[in-house]
């Protein structure tokens, strides 16, 4: 398969993301770039591209996976990354499905949501099984009561940031199962990014490797998506749509940026 340059095709796409999302976003370009790139426009194109992303990122991890020796402790991880890849591949199917071929409002909850929901707990898995991994390797990642204090750590860091984002989504006027909705994809990315943290401690044994740049990544991923998922239930329960650019540039460059992760792995096991 032809290589792909990640590392200096990333910057290049992220700037056209930026520029594409950003100025919608401020009072003083909006109208401009409105006239630009009309709303109609994004909304038909933006979907098809975090679509194509999230599929090359699955592609990617699960061609890492098949890669990998059938004895190697990283094979199975990477089976669950790439299938938890996959599983949100089918979600934004179904995202797609609803406004450019059903000609309808996505409703939420939809059965893209399902799909959604159970790639985040291969998504969990697959965490928590490369610190596993890593720490059985016998490379110098740091000790089990280190991964354990960034874990903990972690986890109140998310309780105390997570709870008052989350308090006026749970008390919000809309539907029970739009506000359940509102609230699993938060608290699952706050979850996901626990192990993930623990991740990039173990991938500084790698700095300015490529493990490094790996699991920086798919950490990057996770973050943004995150970000994006939060805002997204914050002014979809306040019934607010002017941030809905804001949020659909956090999940683009969250899935661009998993993408890149995937396509990195394929790289470094394929030299």
């Amino acid at each position: 398969m032809r290589r792909v340059p990640v590392r200096r095709v990333a910057p290049v796409v992220v700037t056209i993301v930026c520029a594409v999302y950003v100025p919608r976003l401020l009072p003083q370009t909006a109208e401009l770039s409105e006239r630009l790139l009309p709303t109609p426009v994004l909304e038909a194109v933006g979907p098809l591209v975090r679509l194509a992303c999230l599929a090359v990122a699955a592609v990617f991890g699960l061609l890492s996976a098949a890669r990998l020796e059938r004895d190697n402790p990283a094979r199975a991880p990477w089976f669950l990354l790439g299938a938890w890849l996959a599983l949100f591949t089918l979600g934004q199917v179904g995202l797609v499905y609803y406004p450019l071929v059903a000609r309808a409002p996505t409703p939420l909850p939809s059965v893209a949501d399902a799909a959604f929901l159970l790639g985040y707990a291969l998504l969990i898995a697959a965490s928590a099984r490369f610190v596993f991994v890593y720490r059985a390797s016998g490379f110098p990642v740091g000790s089990a009561r280190e991964h354990l204090g960034i874990a903990a750590g972690a986890a109140a860091a998310m309780a105390i940031v997570g709870y008052p984002l989350l308090a006026p989504i749970a008390r919000a006027p809309v539907p029970l199962g739009e506000r359940l909705i509102n609230i699993a994809y938060p608290i699952l990315d706050l979850i996901a990014l626990v192990p993930a943290l623990v991740m990039l401690r173990i991938a500084r044994a790698f700095r300015g490797g490529k493990v490094w740049a790996i699991w920086g990544s798919l950490l990057a991923g996770c973050a943004l998506m995150a970000v994006g998922d939060i805002l997204f239930a914050f002014f979809s329960s306040a019934k607010v749509t002017a941030f809905g650019p804001g949020v659909d540039m956090m999940l683009l460059l969250g899935y661009f940026a998993a993408a890149c992760g995937t396509m990195l792995q394929y790289e470094t096991i394929t030299d």
